[in-house]
């Protein structure tokens, strides 16, 4: 009997180190390329986790529409260390980076390079310079040569692209090349596969999204296999899939409690 007693006393114990209430769980939640935290489909987002009991942060990122790439990507993954380290210091045991387009790629980018995230949560992912390589090349080697000029300090208009929308930007060769660089932590082909050992993923795509016929051979089918992982394709756009997927993220997220 003692034996038996002592050994629901482990399985409890363990159980309680495994599971984490809604409170303890913590979610970055990063909006995509010129946008900010006030977009509606991720401020809708935003409310059912809290509702939930979720604790949520959502950061204005480098690509904001006020930023505008004022820091490059090594330094977006630093301010993302602050706030996982903030987070953990109020209690939250379990981190989950989630974002809808670039800060889907700032989700794999990071979870590419950091340990300690439980998940990540992409939400039509975006920002493509491997796949737009083509694209982008005259402005991404401009900025390399700058860099191995020593200008990279240097501020120029390079190409930029939104779903389809071209538009130049003005920043320094340095950041530029950090997001365009068609190898770099930009890539989400080449990031995926690279994600930590453990951590989960959801994949949240719009069935008219550009990325929608490769997102799942492309980025979500390179991310390590994980038992809570999960691939969800809906009838959405990339403005809408935020709000549309929101009953699937908050499913997701209970394999975490």
């Amino acid at each position: 009997m003692k034996k038996i007693r002592l050994c629901l006393a482990l399985l409890l114990t363990c159980c309680a180190y495994a599971w984490a209430a809604p409170a303890e769980i913590g979610v970055i939640l990063m909006h995509g390329k010129n946008g900010q935290p006030k977009f509606p489909g991720l401020v809708a987002v935003a409310q059912a986790l809290t509702d939930t009991g979720y604790v949520v942060t959502s950061p204005v990122m480098p690509w904001s529409r006020d930023r505008q790439y004022d820091a490059d990507y090594s330094e977006t993954l630093a301010q993302l260390d602050v706030l996982v380290a903030d987070m953990k210091s109020k209690g939250a045991r379990k981190i989950i980076l989630a974002g809808h387009s670039f800060g889907a790629n700032a989700a794999l980018a990071y979870a590419s390079r950091r340990e300690g995230v439980s998940g990540i949560a992409l939400l039509a992912p975006g920002h493509s310079p491997d796949i737009q390589e083509s694209f982008f090349s005259a402005s991404v080697n401009r900025a390399k040569t700058m860099l191995n000029d020593g200008k990279g300090e240097d501020i120029e208009a390079f190409d930029d692209s939104n779903q389809g929308k071209n538009s130049l930007i003005r920043t320094k060769a340095r950041i530029y090349f950090s997001y365009f660089d068609p190898k770099g932590l930009g890539a989400m082909t080449q990031t995926s596969a690279k994600v930590r050992a453990g951590t989960a993923a959801l994949l949240i795509i719009g069935n008219s999204d550009p990325w929608a016929r490769r997102a799942k051979a492309m980025i979500f089918d390179q991310i390590p296999a994980n038992p809570s992982s999960r691939y969800v394709e809906l009838i959405s756009n990339h403005i809408d899939t935020p709000r549309d997927g929101i009953s699937h993220l908050l499913n997701w997220l209970k394999t975490f409690e």
